[in-house]
């Protein structure tokens, strides 16, 4: 009996059932739920023919097609990673061999997956942390392709646990990159002690980067070193993290081969870095006191034909350098020194990033002469420049980037974003972040703010509102690259 034999005002409405027909519908339950059992007693023998289709299906997927080659090569650029204290850190595939057999063939037979050694000192045995044997192990895994080093040292007055260099200083003719990170100058100096047996066996090195974690040491730029002036592939040499907030060593390097530097030094440092590297793409600047450019530094002007990138805290070294090549400039609001720079240079920028500007009209000399920039970012909390209304300037303008600042006047809200929606609408305007200089915006004016861009999201703008500028340097970096 099914539920055709059930009458159908019975089904279609809330009409309770006469007497003769209670038998028809207690029938109707008892053979549906036999029916149902039946189902049940099958169900078994369903789900082992869906677990077979599975695995004839498995058997047909294109990754048992790709080559291990390539395999293991999607594996490298997906690193491993694993939690010591509050640190993040890459770490070999040890478990990528419990996946299948021939992952696990594949794995062991490719040394560029056990080829990078990140190591976080934060007690004073840190054997718990990273094995003896595991080190070793990853030492053979690695066969002889060349080595990444990473050691983060969190805590600790002494250097204890070197097995972990013991291990690795005779290998340091294969050291590709050596990074190394203090939160004093005292751990600092025990290291580079130890390193300096490696001065002239560094045949490998292409990238060196050593900084100091805690802000305010300026003895930090007392620590001079002659480590690897004689690596003769050295060509990138980073000494202070992203932001430039911690001081510099003094460190001896092969100038005429770095294409990359990064650091917190004095101005006649600096200027003697430059005059020494011709090859330099890519300079990130920091400056601890320019107070030294005396009366005879003013006769200097250093020409940095290969210059592609610039980033420097205080604009006022820019009236010492020329780099007709430069693409990326990021400096701070002093805008008469960028502009004298721009002009002196004849560079064609594509992305100009400017700190703070108390005078947003004087903006404008400086954007007529880059009129090829396509990014440009107002770092520092500047007011609404009303004047990037005119499509004229910047008319190749292709990124915005905007930093937040709370000013008493909230209209600059609506302002800049019909700007954006005007570049957008009219223009060659494409994407746009917004990030937050200072947290005193109210919840309602964050609400607006979120709303007015999620607007110009439905549109087809690519925007994004970004909670730190960390997150928004990030963003920027990847656009000008």
């Amino acid at each position: 009996m099914d539920a055709t034999t059930i009458p159908q005002h019975l089904l279609t409405s809330n009409i309770a059932p006469l007497d003769a027909e209670l038998t028809i519908l207690l029938q109707a339950i008892a053979d549906t739920e036999a029916r149902l059992q039946v189902l049940h007693e099958t169900a078994p023998e369903r789900d082992a023919l869906v677990a077979r289709a599975e695995q004839y299906k498995a058997i047909l997927s294109p990754v048992r097609r790709v080559p291990p080659e390539l395999v293991c090569e999607v594996l490298a650029m997906v690193p491993c990673t694993r939690k010591i204290g509050s640190q993040t850190v890459d770490q070999p595939p040890w478990k990528l061999g419990h996946v299948c057999r021939s992952w696990r063939h594949w794995a062991l037979g490719c040394p560029w997956l056990w080829c990078s050694f990140s190591i976080v000192h934060r007690k004073d045995d840190f054997r718990e942390d990273f094995p003896l044997v595991m080190l070793e192990t990853q030492i053979l895994r690695a066969a002889t392709v060349p080595l990444s080093i990473d050691f983060h040292w969190l805590k600790g007055d002494g250097l204890e646990g070197t097995f972990f260099w013991d291990l690795l200083l005779p290998l340091c003719h294969r050291w590709k990159s050596l990074c190394m990170k203090f939160p004093h100058l005292e751990s600092a100096e025990s290291l580079l002690d130890l390193l300096h047996s490696t001065k002239d066996h560094l045949s490998s090195l292409a990238t060196v980067e050593l900084m100091i974690r805690s802000e305010g040491d300026p003895e930090w730029q007392a620590v001079e070193r002659d480590l690897f002036s004689t690596a003769p592939r050295l060509r990138e040499l980073l000494l202070s993290d992203v932001c430039r907030v911690h001081y510099s060593p003094n460190m001896s390097a092969p100038w005429s081969q770095i294409t990359r530097y990064r650091a917190v030094q004095e101005g006649p440092q600096i200027l003697h870095m430059l005059q020494n590297s011709p090859n330099l793409v890519e300079c990130s600047l920091g400056f601890d006191s320019l107070d030294e450019l005396d009366a005879t530094h003013h006769r200097i002007m250093v020409v940095v034909p290969h210059l592609r990138r610039l980033s420097v805290d205080s604009s006022i070294i820019l009236a010492y350098i020329t780099a007709p090549s430069l693409e990326h400039l990021s400096t701070d609001g002093r805008l008469s020194c960028a502009l004298s720079f721009v002009q002196r240079s004849s560079c064609r920028l594509k992305s100009l990033a400017i700190g703070s500007v108390s005078d947003v009209d004087s903006l404008v000399p400086l954007l007529e002469a880059c009129s090829s920039v396509e990014q440009l970012v107002l770092c520092g909390g500047t007011p609404v420049p009303t004047f990037l209304f005119d499509l004229n300037l910047c008319p190749n303008l292709t990124l915005l980037g905007f930093g937040l600042r709370c000013f008493p006047d909230t209209t600059w809200k609506e302002s800049l974003f019909q700007m954006i929606e005007t570049r957008y609408q009219t223009g060659r305007l494409r994407a746009a972040r917004v990030y937050r200089v200072d947290a005193r915006f109210t919840d309602t004016f964050l609400d607006e703010m979120r709303v007015a861009i999620e607007n110009l999201a439905n549109e087809g703008l690519d925007i994004e509102y970004l909670e730190d500028q960390n997150e928004f340097i990030d963003h920027f970096n990847e656009f000008s690259y």
